[in-house]
């Protein structure tokens, strides 16, 4: 509320007249919580809220404190009147400028905030869709193969049932729910696509087989664990 801005201006005011470097990072530190509100803004209705990764946060953070006029205006009694309002509009709405003079701190420092920010906040809302459909997808399949793991030896052993509670019930369910995370992770990278981003997971690939080769090092002389890592690295080779 207001009285919460108007004591937040008053710490932030105390600190830029003695430790600047702690007034700019305390600065950054709302900026990161307004950028993680704008990212669960830009989820479609009913989808999973996204979540900015902390690699994606430490980008932008870094982009703000190169800019010491933006930190300035971020944290000024501007920002702070229209604090409320950004944490629950999204920056693209008009709604935000539209009442503002031209030339006004507030207008320009929306426009910085589009400029400099929404983009790269509204891919990595798209890419964390992506990890969050692509992960329910995993675990939906998994749960399939365990029904039809279960059932494929209830069948072998002359057990056939199909009525309710059966393992075949079983896998009538789980199959359900796979196809719907498929058909939700497809949407998710169509979405991811559409908006410029490379939903082959190009961009992260360097580190993913980084992190690989680091774990198949550490146990080399665990073969069971090793074999699985394999099968790992098989699988990005495939695609």
């Amino acid at each position: 509320g207001t009285y919460a801005q108007l004591s937040t201006g008053t710490w932030l005011g105390i600190l830029k007249s003695f430790n600047t470097n702690a007034y700019n990072e305390e600065v950054v530190k709302r900026l990161q919580a307004l950028l993680l509100k704008q990212a669960e803004l830009q989820a479609p209705r009913g989808a999973p809220k996204p979540k900015l990764s902390q690699g994606a946060l430490d980008a932008l953070s870094q982009q703000a404190r190169a800019d010491p006029v933006f930190l300035d205006a971020l944290g000024s009694t501007t920002a702070l009147g229209m604090w409320h309002n950004l944490e629950r509009t999204p920056l693209t709405d008009e709604s935000l400028v539209q009442d503002l003079p031209r030339d006004s701190q507030a207008r320009w420092l929306v426009q910085a905030l589009r400029e400099g920010y929404i983009g790269d906040v509204a891919m990595a809302a798209r890419e964390s869709a992506l990890e969050v459909a692509a992960n329910a997808a995993a675990d939906t399949l998994g749960k399939l193969r365990e029904a039809v793991d279960s059932a494929a030896f209830g069948a072998k052993n002359g057990v056939l049932a199909v009525g309710p509670g059966s393992s075949m019930a079983r896998v009538q369910e789980a199959s359900v729910k796979a196809a719907g995370a498929v058909e939700a992770l497809q949407a998710a990278r169509d979405r991811f696509a559409e908006a410029g981003g490379r939903a082959d997971g190009s961009a992260d690939r360097g580190a993913w087989q980084a992190k690989l080769q680091e774990l198949s090092l550490a146990h080399a002389s665990a073969p069971a664990v090793a074999a699985e890592l394999r099968r790992l690295s098989q699988s990005i080779a495939d695609g």
